[in-house]
């Protein structure tokens, strides 16, 4: 996990401060108490706007934590592409070893994926030697009203609206044959939490997934099943039929070995639960219908 501070009104010593933390994340004293002092904590970077790499790189000196810099236009990423790069390439000259990119993100929601590469990939050839990864800015890519969150969560989120506002129909986009598998929140955080003190972990890319594969219709079925009301097989609208990924399940079987993780909550528990969530919750997600 990287130290971030990213306000506009930072400074020099609240970067230094940062980097101070950054040494020493958890007090020692903590760490005893938790019976982990033996563990060398680490965060992964300390974050910075590229005006304090310089600055967070003296701080860091000598501890093995690189410098991260926010480039490519950040947040909105649409300052013009050669201005990008320029951007990219001042901050590996001044040090910084991670590049976090922003992207256009009219590239995703309109499907145009070649302008995406396009964009990327020099972003990808600036970096030279320094690792790059792209920051997902996904809340414009929609909320729990806006009709792009997944599956699971969507499909609940549509039984309990369609239950307020009377209509008691679900709509499902396409034939509804798509594949997914699907891991519990909750045992997304174990995983998390197993990956991040485990050392042999470290620098290595983990797929999570379930034991069930299941249709959109299939999963669809389960839910009204436990929520009620009733759903309809609709064309997708053209614009999200071009970003349907068609099937999709994880293959969990690497961090299994090597961790030890597996889902513990099953799919129609995890739908039990994520349901009650919601009832419990209505109010802060369904005024509108409500009303």
């Amino acid at each position: 996990m990287d130290l971030t501070t990213l306000q506009g009104d930072d400074t020099p010593g609240r970067v230094r401060r940062l980097c101070a933390k950054a040494r020493q994340p958890v007090r020692r004293d903590l760490l005893e108490e938790l019976g982990v002092g033996d563990l060398e904590l680490q965060v992964a970077a300390v974050c910075v706007y590229h005006a304090f790499v310089e600055t967070a790189v003296v701080a860091l000196a000598g501890s093995g934590i690189p410098v991260a810099a926010v480039s490519t236009g950040f947040p909105a990423g649409l300052s013009p592409l050669p201005q990008r790069l320029a951007e990219i390439e001042a901050s590996v000259a001044a040090g910084a070893e991670e590049i976090d990119i922003v992207i256009t993100r009219a590239h995703v929601l309109t499907g145009n994926w070649q302008a995406l590469y396009d964009e990327v990939r020099p972003f990808r050839e600036a970096c030279g030697d320094a690792h790059m990864k792209a920051i997902l800015a996904t809340g414009e890519l929609g909320t729990y009203d806006g009709g792009r969150e997944k599956a699971p969560a969507a499909i609940c989120r549509k039984v309990i609206e369609a239950k307020l506002t009377g209509t008691h129909e679900i709509e499902i986009w396409g034939d509804g044959e798509q594949t997914r598998s699907f891991t519990y929140i909750d045992d997304c955080v174990d995983a998390l939490l197993v990956a991040g003190s485990a050392e042999a972990a470290n620098g290595k890319v983990y797929n999570l997934g379930s034991r069930e594969v299941i249709s959109l219709r299939d999963l669809a079925d389960m839910l009204v099943g436990l929520g009620g009301g009733r759903y309809e097989l609709v064309p997708f609208p053209p614009q999200r039929k071009v970003i349907d990924i068609g099937d999709y399940y994880g293959d969990f079987s690497l961090i299994s070995k090597e961790l030890g993780w597996a889902p513990r909550v099953g799919l129609k528990e995890g739908l039990q639960r994520t349901l009650a969530y919601y009832r419990e919750h209505e109010r802060h997600y369904w005024e509108a219908a409500r009303a």
